[in-house]
């Protein structure tokens, strides 16, 4: 019995998996991007955290065994509720 290989039908598979591998490969790169964009986000989170942290941490002050924040010459932000 002779082998019958059918040419058309094993390129058009081959070609519908190399789409598939190719989608799945682009997917992957998405996916890795998002999570270091994520991640660059969070850490400028922690050190603007950090940042405000030191700020206040300059404006406390003791005297007499009492602590005292001292918020003098500060710029407030006024901001409108939203109803």
């Amino acid at each position: 019995m002779a082998a019958v290989v059918y040419v058309g039908s094993i390129s058009s598979i081959r070609a519908l998996w190399e789409g598939r591998i190719q989608q799945h490969q682009e997917d992957l790169k998405a996916q890795k991007d998002r999570r270091r964009k994520k991640g660059v986000g969070e850490i400028s989170n922690v050190w603007e955290s950090r940042i405000q942290l030191s700020r206040l941490k300059e404006k406390v002050c003791n005297e007499d065994g009492r602590l005292i924040l001292r918020i003098e010459k500060e710029e407030w932000k006024v901001r409108q509720l939203q109803k």
